[in-house]
């Protein structure tokens, strides 16, 4: 084990030095780490912040230097590799000069190279007369890099060349001999990399640390409330320039702001080293309560929830870890209407699911304070399937309680295509294995979600489009417009003025005594 994290470790600062952008992956899996939002944008240094040892390299195709993967699939067209090691020979790369990394599989290739022009599209099939497979050249799309190993214990490993000398390839020869040749019709790109979450929020918190002085005896020093001020950015997923903009643009009190009146370069100088100081302690001083809620989020996002109610117990059990993780207490309080403002469903509906999660082992409860006090049982926060990054507490519920995904519109199942969906395109079938949905409901969704009309101007909309038997999400959805259509806009408005009422109204009343 410490042989293999060493080389994971030594093959990313090679990547780096060869200017090769990377990403972490999930331990064991070909997957990026779901919840890391802006992945396929984010600078490499920001994604491996939390990441484990035992984590899997990716290489990140695209970017400065146009890198190029043929994704050869000799599993379902056999001697596709070989027919595209002909056509290298042909156009004057000789084998010796070519990268080729054989997949986990034992039977894919992977073809690197660089490219001389930037491609038009991120990702291309591979003609069905040479064989079966994608070219992946642009932003969201990635690969596996050696020496990754999956489940099975089979890793991905150099059969020819090195990463050192990646041959020029011209974009005539890729784009115009191997790739389909209707590609640039069908529009084939990974939409993932087009439908970003959305950037993290400030916490309360942090916003009033940022717009006034700090509470007497809340810190001994400026210092020590920037330096905790830099952390909980830190932690809500800040990058350092997001950082630097807030603090230039803030009225904080600390040592920032006043050696930015005198000299900005020195600020900013001590501002990026005081980051690199939060950074290091982020990563290696993480409360228990923050990694079990962190934990428990990412064992919930993977794994499929079965059944009828497995989409509402799915979005409150992640409802109930970004509680977790925002509180940052191994033991926290959570109203049935609070989680169900989170998770975007009823609050009856909200208190069922919190009721057959407890009798499923994942959390228990405490019924002698109101709120109720929950945690998470060893079931869940002792599972082997953790994963690098805590979770984006306010951004993935942002999109779990949207107003598109409530009841009567597309519902906790629709979310649940549109999450995979936007981790990378799949087909029906593997939507079906990864959400634990039946069939028919992913088609009735899936179908719902390719062609919503507008009652009023009859005008179309798509939230997924399929390509060759695989679904992509679409470019620029516009979800409150979809909630338009659907008739749930302001459904989550609604919801929390109903609350405030009802938490206004409550009055707590003894029971009467029975004579």
């Amino acid at each position: 084990m410490a042989d293999f994290n060493a080389s994971i470790q030594q093959m990313k600062i090679n990547l780096d030095k060869l200017g090769i952008d990377t990403l972490p992956l999930a331990p064991n899996s070909k997957s990026p780490v779901a919840g890391m939002y802006d992945w396929q944008n984010r600078p490499p240094e920001e994604l491996w912040v939390h990441a484990k040892p035992d984590s899997n390299i990716g290489v990140r195709c695209g970017g400065d230097i146009n890198l190029v993967v043929l994704d050869c699939d000799d599993k379902n067209i056999a001697g596709t590799s070989d027919n595209i090691c002909q056509l290298f020979e042909v156009e004057g790369y000789p084998y010796d000069e070519l990268l080729i990394v054989q997949t986990a599989s034992g039977i894919g290739r992977h073809f690197y190279g660089i490219m001389n022009e930037s491609p038009k599209q991120n990702i291309y099939l591979i003609d069905e007369s040479i064989g079966s497979g994608e070219i992946r050249c642009g932003i969201g799309s990635y690969v596996v890099a050696p020496p990754s190993r999956v489940e099975n214990g089979s890793s991905y490993q150099f059969i020819n060349g090195d990463f050192a000398n990646i041959p020029i390839l011209d974009l005539d020869f890729v784009i115009g001999k191997i790739a389909k040749k209707k590609a640039a019709e069908t529009s084939v790109v990974f939409r993932e990399s087009r439908r970003r979450l959305e950037r993290p929020k400030l916490t309360p918190r942090a916003q009033r640390l940022l717009t006034k002085p700090f509470k007497k005896g809340e810190y001994k020093t400026r210092s020590e409330a920037e330096f905790a001020l830099i952390i909980s950015l830190i932690n809500r997923g800040f990058s350092y320039e997001e950082i630097k903009q807030h603090f230039i643009k803030s009225k904080f009190p600390g040592k920032f702001a006043r050696r930015y009146h005198r000299n900005k370069i020195t600020a900013l100088r001590n501002l990026e080293k005081e980051y690199k100081r939060a950074l290091n302690r982020a990563r290696n001083h993480e409360s228990e309560g923050r990694i079990r809620g962190r934990n428990a989020y990412f064992w919930a996002v993977n794994r499929p929830w079965e059944g009828r109610t497995g989409s509402s117990d799915r979005t409150v059990f992640i409802a109930l870890a970004n509680i977790a993780f925002r509180s940052g207490k191994i033991k926290f309080g959570a109203s049935s209407r609070e989680v169900g403002e989170l998770s975007g469903v009823n609050k009856n509906t909200a208190s069922k699911a919190l009721k057959r999660l407890f009798d499923a082992g994942f959390i228990k409860c405490s019924k002698l304070t109101i709120p109720y006090i929950y945690w998470f049982t060893s079931l869940v926060v002792q599972s082997n399937t953790f994963f690098l990054l805590p979770p984006p507490v306010g951004e993935c519920m942002k999109l779990e309680n949207h107003d598109s995904f409530r009841w009567g519109a597309l519902n906790k199942s629709g979310y649940e295509i549109y999450f995979n969906l936007s981790q990378k395109p799949m087909t029906v079938n593997e939507l079906v294995e990864v959400t634990g949905r039946c069939k028919r409901t992913i088609e009735i969704k899936l179908k719902k979600m390719n062609r919503t009309i507008n009652p009023l101007t009859r005008e179309v909309f798509s939230m997924v489009e399929k390509v060759d038997n695989v679904w992509h999400l679409c470019d620029d959805i516009d979800l409150n417009e979809i909630a338009k259509i659907l008739g749930s806009f302001s459904a989550l408005a609604w919801q929390k003025l109903q609350h405030q009422k009802d938490r206004e109204s409550y009055i707590f009343r003894p029971s009467r005594r029975r004579n």
